[in-house]
């Protein structure tokens, strides 16, 4: 999917590793965006730290702590023999990292002995999120059908999967590291096929000396039905490891804000109703602005038109209040088929296809900008802009239209004055746009009507 380099921070004075596309297409630099931005606030001993997304002159990447570790499987034979002891810990570790990335809503999709690096302390780190899943609006435009075959549970062949799908991915590296072999090989489809309708051999009959606990788990976790595998907690018990709900997680669900649900749904109406309201919600850290946010955009559904994004203070990329969106409305476009794509698109995208290249990939030929040097932004920004204007306003015309922004207190003044330049005037007739900011950031300056939420720390009654 990329190019990995070992690189050194001269501000900071640390290495680092980077982390870039193999070339330019929209659809690489998506998903490169997609992987930081699955993962990019989780923070777990036995998960890889990233660190800041950046785009300069057309070229994306993020960086990310430096790893120097051995491939679990290599670590667990040394010699190429098995060591029991190396064995549960790494296992514990790996159950950790995964324990944690499932606390926070997220599917790994791809857990394999090369994303599993073990440092010469011991330490095991779960790496590479570029097929990280979840709850996430950005992750359900992700393709179903993704991973390594060999290390895949046989529902992912169908585009299934959940964490039981991670938890047999685990069966397969701690077969391979018993025996030496994999359970199942040959060609991808070959491969889930047999895995649908196989049990492997016992890994006591491929090697010898493989202790009973070992193998009863691995047999366990490579059950057929993801119901009949184990999960983190009774993994880690079985390997004498702590309870994995110690993970940090992030909240699962909205406790009470029935008022504040209850006034969202009002914009709503009111947009339909009666022309455009901006909702901003202000509250300092971790009253629940995103969780409130999450669960409205949640609970929406067809004609409505979501489209939804964040800001990160450590993403260093243009327009980043509006970078989100744009990839949720790249998604979207690309869903349409000519016709209707044809009824949208305004007459000067390619405009807009040079600031937002991701967009490239949903206008198909029609809109894509000519190859030559690029402009300067500042002649791309106004008629690129104006192309996104009418183009939001051509989907107010066919649907209501939510746009979302959290942590909108990260946003660049480029984005604040671009939003006031998209939302101005009388354009959009059917159009919520909700802003979620901590208390004294600064927002941009829209006409019409306007809620304010102010959100302190929920208690009950």
């Amino acid at each position: 999917m990329g190019a990995v380099y070992e690189v050194r921070d001269l501000e900071r004075q640390v290495d680092l590793a980077l982390k870039t596309p193999l070339d330019r297409r929209p659809e690489r630099v998506l998903h490169l965006k997609n992987e930081f931005r699955a993962s990019r606030d989780l923070v777990h001993p036995n998960l890889v730290q990233l660190d800041e997304l950046f785009e300069s002159d057309g070229l994306w990447f993020f960086t990310m702590e430096r790893l120097r570790g051995t491939p679990f499987t290599t670590f667990v034979r040394p010699g190429g023999s098995l060591d029991p002891d190396r064995a549960r810990r790494a296992l514990r570790g790996l159950v950790g990292g995964l324990s944690a990335l499932h606390a926070a809503g997220k599917v790994h999709r791809d857990v394999k002995p090369s994303n599993t690096l073990v440092e010469s302390g011991g330490r095991v780190v779960l790496l590479d999120f570029g097929l990280v899943g979840g709850t996430e609006r950005v992750s359900q435009e992700r393709t179903a059908r993704a991973g390594t075959a060999v290390y895949m549970a046989p529902e992912q062949g169908c585009g299934a999967g959940g964490p039981p799908a991670d938890w047999y991915s685990v069966g397969v590296v701690l077969y391979q590291s018993l025996t030496g072999v994999l359970p199942f090989a040959g060609s991808g489809p070959d491969v889930l096929a047999r895995k649908r309708a196989e049990t492997p051999p016992a890994p006591s009959t491929m090697a010898p000396g493989v202790p009973p606990d070992l193998e009863q788990l691995c047999l366990d976790l490579l059950q057929t039905s993801p119901g009949r595998r184990p999960g983190g907690d009774e993994i880690s018990r079985r390997l004498g490891g702590p309870r994995t709900t110690a993970a940090p997680t992030a909240p699962r669900g909205l406790v009470g804000r029935a008022r504040e649900l209850g006034l969202l749904r009002e914009a709503l109406a009111t947009a339909e109703r009666a022309g455009p309201v901006t909702v901003l919600i202000r509250g300092a850290p971790g009253v629940g602005k995103t969780t409130l946010v999450e669960t409205f955009l949640g609970r929406l559904a067809e004609p409505v038109t979501v489209l939804s994004g964040r800001c990160c203070a450590r993403e260093f990329i243009p327009l980043r209040a509006l970078d989100g969106v744009v990839d949720s409305l790249a998604c979207r476009l690309a869903r349409l088929d000519d016709a209707a794509l044809c009824g949208l698109l305004p007459s000067n995208s390619a405009a807009l296809a040079e600031l937002f290249p991701v967009l490239t990939r949903s206008f198909r030929p029609r809109a894509s900008p000519a190859k030559r040097s690029r402009p300067s932004p500042s002649k791309t920004r106004r008629p690129a802009l104006g192309a996104l204007r009418k183009l939001l306003a051509g989907l107010a015309r066919k649907s209501t239209l939510v746009v979302a922004i959290d942590d909108l207190q990260w946003a660049d003044s480029d984005s604040l004055g671009a939003l006031e330049d998209l939302f101005r005037g009388s354009l959009f007739k059917n159009v919520v746009l909700i802003l979620a900011a901590r208390p004294n950031a600064e927002v941009p300056k829209l006409s019409g009507r306007r809620v304010v939420l102010e959100l302190g720390a929920w208690s009950p009654g």
